[in-house]
């Protein structure tokens, strides 16, 4: 099972990912057959690309742009 209230570092990564629908706003499709490359050799579609709020227990939010939506996003 998912957890979709988790968020996971990666200093590495060339984009920002998520796989929670709810956080996305002002999200538009991409293109069929767009995919990302993941660590381990695999690859995954993307689903759409926007933006994602974080809302924070202190009551900040914090605005991220250009999220990649891959909805099969898993921490292995």
């Amino acid at each position: 099972m998912q957890n979709l209230t988790k968020w996971i570092m990666d200093s590495e990564a060339s984009r920002h990912f998520c796989a929670n629908k709810e956080l996305r706003i002002d999200f538009e499709d991409v293109a069929d057959g767009q995919c990302v490359c993941m660590g381990n050799s695999s690859a995954a579609v993307v689903k759409s690309q926007g933006n994602v709020l974080l809302k924070f227990t202190s009551e900040k939010i914090l605005s991220l742009s250009n999220i990649l939506f891959v909805h099969s996003l898993r921490k292995i």
